[in-house]
């Protein structure tokens, strides 16, 4: 069929209006949507979602905060990635802020009074490594970022590559600028307890740290947030235990880190600790006992010397259970359900003691939950009557296997210790300001302070196990998801040799398919398209 030369041309003419008009059409819609965006976060734990407590820290701004970013403008090559997720995130804060947050960015490196500036905010110029195939090229930047509010300045983020989660960090300096004061966490002290320096000033970074006293049956300084009890080694005494649960049953909370036993890490010989809180805990539904447990199945990989050189050799020990969440499973582990321990996958405790929980009876409103266990097949080792050896090789079961409680948290209301007893000498709060239930008290018992030695508060997931325990109990539960955001380790499903092989060519075959297909389909749409003008132009139907 042969077309006439007018209609040749309204042919050709509809031919070069189709090819202009796509084009176009992308170049408007894509001027129309700039002012427009959205942001779809398919990650598993929303890593990319601004989280509940920052949305909350934004909402309650009642005067503007400003984010300044100190970023260089030549930075090396895997930096760059991290200037521009630091862009992204400054943006959804502003974004959300609705003129309350404000986002300054610097670069000091070109420009003399944002270095000053810089500098007295204590944001460092950086030195960078990269090596080269024959050299190793070292530069100077900028990569931190401070918040300020009104006339007061958080400490700086010197280095936002280094951050494990900014979001946190940012929410954080936030609260911290924005809030009337910061939760004052008590402290005991004169029991053996061991808060290592480092760990301390970890927790004063969001807390307000005071040492603890007992007088007169009460707690001073009287209005804490919170109490921790870490690693006592020595009884306390009736006075002070009638102190403490006085302050339980006046809707304190308590968190106890205690371990049942002591061990002696040179010869691996374990005794029975004093565990006089055990007079408390009992009264409200949980008790620490004296001895280890041990988890064959999910034990922790250590190196042990061996023989007469000390050679070392690697052991998985049971007595360093490393507690995990099987994916698809009843939970035997890690509680997925408490926002104490949902963020967590793991976590190694080194010789934890079992607990004993005595559930709530029927009518009684006192809540006790696991937050840590072991597998069915763990075993314990008893301390009471004589001391036991630990040495991989000696580690026999004291009875049945079974599951052991290693962590749980009491609340509702507790029945106090002392309700018809006698009162211990010293106690001069009048009988009618005595309190026999608490009123919204809460106490957490993990049966290991070791959990937090310097050796295992390394690990992040060790570190998440306090903070989100003194984020659960003493202030904004929400904050948690933000900390631990990033933080578990999920490693990828092991793949047997034929299963990859079968991955890798069928992506190759895919990816080959999917051009023929293509090529296939737009061979027959444009065909299609052009027998329906010829029929147009031609003047037939």
């Amino acid at each position: 069929m042969r077309l006439g030369s007018t209609k040749k041309t309204l042919y050709h003419f509809h031919s070069l209006a189709r090819m202009i008009s796509v084009p176009a059409v992308l170049v408007l819609v894509n001027i129309l949507v700039i002012p427009l965006s959205w942001r779809w976060d398919l990650t598993e734990g929303k890593e990319y979602t601004l989280g509940e407590a920052t949305r909350r820290v934004i909402a309650e701004l009642k005067n503007p905060i400003t984010i300044e970013v100190f970023f260089s403008r030549e930075l090396p090559q895997d930096l760059i990635r991290v200037r521009q997720d630091v862009r992204d995130l400054v943006s959804e804060y502003q974004r959300l802020g609705r003129g309350k947050v404000l986002v300054e960015e610097n670069d000091p490196s070109a420009n003399p009074a944002a270095a000053d500036e810089a500098r007295e905010l204590n944001i460092p110029e950086l030195q960078f490594g990269r090596t080269g195939l024959k050299k190793l090229e070292i530069s100077a930047g900028y990569a931190g970022l401070a918040v300020r509010y009104q006339d007061k300045s958080a400490p700086a983020i010197p280095d936002a590559s280094a951050s494990s989660n900014l979001e946190y960090d940012l929410t954080l300096a936030m609260r911290r600028l924005t809030r009337e004061r910061p939760p004052q966490l008590g402290v005991t002290t004169g029991h053996g307890e061991q808060l290592e320096p480092q760990l301390r000033q970890l927790i004063s970074q969001e807390y307000e740290l005071a040492t603890v006293s007992f007088a007169d049956g009460l707690i001073n300084p009287p209005k804490l947030d919170g109490l921790l009890i870490f690693g006592p080694t020595d009884a306390f005494s009736e006075a002070e235990l009638f102190a403490i649960d006085q302050y339980v049953m006046r809707g304190g909370k308590v968190l106890i880190f205690q371990d049942g036993v002591s061990v002696d890490e040179q010869t691996f010989m374990a005794q029975a600790n004093t565990l006089s809180l055990n007079q408390l805990l009992s009264a409200y539904g949980v008790s620490i006992n004296p001895d280890v447990v041990a988890d064959p199945l999910v034990a922790e990989t250590l190196v042990f010397r061996a023989g007469a050189g000390g050679r070392s050799i690697l052991v998985e020990y049971p007595a360093w259970p490393k507690f995990i969440q099987p994916p698809g499973r009843p939970w035997v582990g890690i509680n997925p359900d408490h926002p104490v321990t949902a963020p967590i996958s793991s976590i190694t405790m080194p010789w934890p003691s079992s607990l004993t929980l005595a559930p709530a009876a029927e009518g009684e409103d006192r809540q006790v939950t696991a937050l840590i266990a072991s597998s069915p097949r763990a075993f314990t080792l008893n301390a009471q009557s004589q001391p036991v050896f630990l040495q991989p090789d000696a580690l026999q079961p004291s009875g049945a296997a079974g599951q052991q409680t290693v962590a749980a948290v009491i609340q509702g209301k507790l029945k106090s210790a002392f309700a018809g007893q006698t009162l211990p000498d010293g106690i001069k709060i009048p009988k009618d300001e005595i309190r026999s239930v608490a009123d919204g008290g809460a106490v957490l018992v993990v049966s290991s302070a070791r959990v937090l030695s310097p050796q295992m508060y390394q690990s992040r997931e060790n570190l998440f196990l306090l903070g989100n325990s003194l984020d659960a109990m003493l202030q904004d539960a929400s904050l948690i998801a933000i900390r631990s955001r990033g933080g578990a380790r999920r490693p990828l499903k092991p793949l047997t040799e034929p299963q990859a092989a079968a991955i890798r060519y069928g992506n190759i075959a895919a990816g080959v398919a999917l051009v023929i297909v293509a090529g296939a389909g737009a061979a027959f749409l444009r065909r299609l398209a052009t027998k329906r003008a010829v029929a147009r132009y031609s003047g037939t139907n």
